[in-house]
């Protein structure tokens, strides 16, 4: 299940394991995987740092980055999900962690003559503008002599596609992630035009980014939204006994 290929055919493969003689077609796979990809995330953003197996479910996602500021402020990456832990910068040749806070918090820090923001004590608030597709961080003192702001977070999850092409005697093939193909005569592509016999197609599919022992766990949100019950016998078989316990009870 190393790849979106092998969990479909292994999504196949317990179909007709349990007898249903149903198949499912790529397109509703695809759909299928967005939806489970993402609320997997979803239950294990939840849990985030809950338990070391969870944060490490979520390591492919942790992404650094040093932020231009501009103005007081900066704009977060097109793929910003969450702050993981507080932002950084050197104000006045010191670095310093910028305490993270919300609206009601920020009304309260900077009439309180203590805890007001200043270059040793500043904070950051995270909010939209609408002028943007992605969220701001506001820094404040907006004064502060800062140039870049470091942080780390957790990026979105991408959307998960399997590409394929069929053939002049209708076999299937599936394409991996920036494959080409040579379209021969009778071929027909499921994305977009067909291109001229002896152009190139190139495949649109794109892998998750779940490592392999969170993949069971999405193959298991797979059979439930496909309305598959598994016996105990088969989670044994295809690993998700474990995953299913663990990661998205």
């Amino acid at each position: 299940m190393n790849t979106n290929e092998n969990l479909y055919l292994t999504l196949l493969d317990i179909a007709r394991k349990d007898s249903r003689g149903r198949a499912y077609s790529i397109g509703q796979f695809n759909r299928a995987l967005l939806f489970a990809t993402h609320e997997y995330f979803a239950k294990q953003y939840e849990k985030f740092e809950l338990t070391q197996n969870i944060t490490d479910s979520l390591v492919p996602f942790v992404r650094r980055a040093s932020l231009v500021v501009s103005g007081g402020r900066v704009n977060l990456p097109a793929d910003y999900y969450h702050l993981v832990g507080e932002p950084t910068g050197a104000i006045g040749g010191a670095n310093v962690v910028f305490d993270m806070v919300t609206e009601l918090e920020y009304a309260d820090r900077v009439i309180d003559q203590i805890l007001f923001p200043t270059d040793s004590l500043p904070l950051v608030l995270e909010n939209w503008a609408s002028s943007t597709s992605s969220p701001i961080l506001y820094l404040y003192p907006s004064s502060a002599s800062i140039s870049t702001l470091d942080i780390t977070y957790l990026k979105s999850p991408v959307i998960p596609f399997l590409d394929y092409y069929v053939d002049s005697s209708n076999v299937v093939h599936y394409l991996a992630e920036g494959e080409t193909h040579t379209a021969a005569t009778g071929d027909t592509f499921p994305v977009g035009a067909d291109p001229s016999v002896g152009n190139t197609y190139i495949s649109s599919t794109l892998e998750m980014e779940w490592r392999n022992q969170d993949r069971p766990a999405i193959l298991y949100l797979l059979l439930q939204h496909f309305g598959i019950t598994v016996s105990d016998e088969m989670l044994a078989q295809y690993g998700m006994a474990k995953e299913t316990e663990n990661n998205i009870t």
